[in-house]
């Protein structure tokens, strides 16, 4: 299932959780992220992640590269996400992911419920749980009502195939907020879509959507580099709580 002919793009982000801008990035830009993505892999550092040595992911990449905000100048994109999110919507955290071939990865089921805050909040009262630091960032698990609001978005630099490694979802997971990600197994699995799509396309989702990926096919030449970035609607998550970084992004 994609979008349907008879549904916006607002109507499908609400009725299952997630929908497509297509096309929302220039060929310059995406020549721009790519080599920004190389050079901030090769320099390593801290939140640059790697396995079997090879680098496949920046956990802080606002960090690295603030400039990413300016990806997002799409008309439309930025008209769907005044329409859901109002006239003043921030990038509050920023993620980079890489399957390079032959050194694929999987993602199990899981919904996306970790935030990047500047404080400690008073745990008893505020409804954030389970500090971790990530790259020597402070990450909490933040209340499903602050995590309805937000988006996602997914940023394909290359396209994405069904030998690639695909993004894989459960259409309307997103209102079945209770449970745990351990649950997800258990759902049934004939409603999974996977997700396919070309260089520039920016899937749009809610954080609490259940989602999962596999691993690309073994004789693969094709990458599948996704910028993911996280959108708020609050200038602070919660009381006493600072987003450890906020960019606002121009309307």
């Amino acid at each position: 299932m994609d979008e349907s002919a008879d549904e916006t793009p607002l109507e499908c982000l609400a009725q299952h959780g997630f929908c497509w801008v297509r096309q929302t990035l220039s060929s310059q830009q995406l020549d721009l992220a790519r080599s920004r993505m190389e050079t901030i892999l090769t320099g390593g550092g801290p939140g640059v992640l790697t396995s079997q040595g090879q680098p496949y992911g920046v956990r802080n990449l606002l960090e690295l590269w603030p400039e990413v905000v300016e990806l997002l100048s799409d008309r439309s994109l930025l008209e769907l996400l005044e329409q859901v999110m109002g006239p003043k919507v921030y990038l509050v955290r920023a993620l980079f992911f890489d399957k390079p071939p032959a050194k694929s990865w999987t993602l199990p089921w899981h919904r996306d419920r970790t935030i990047a805050v500047a404080n400690l909040p008073d745990f008893d009262r505020s409804g954030f749980s389970n500090p971790t630091r990530k790259a020597g960032i402070l990450h909490v698990i933040a209340p499903n009502d602050l995590l309805s609001r937000m988006l996602t978005l997914r940023i394909s630099l290359d396209p994405m195939r069904e030998e690639n490694g695909p993004l894989r979802v459960l259409p309307g997971s997103h209102r079945q907020q209770d449970g745990t990600d351990e649950d997800l197994d258990s759902l049934v699995q004939s409603s999974v879509l996977s997700t396919q799509c070309e260089a520039g396309d920016v899937f749009v989702m809610r954080p609490l959507l259940a989602h999962s990926s596999g691993k690309s096919a073994d004789n693969t030449p094709l990458r599948r580099r996704v910028i993911h970035l996280e959108l708020s609607d609050e200038d602070c998550p919660g009381v006493g709580v600072d987003w450890h970084r906020r960019v606002p992004i121009p309307m």
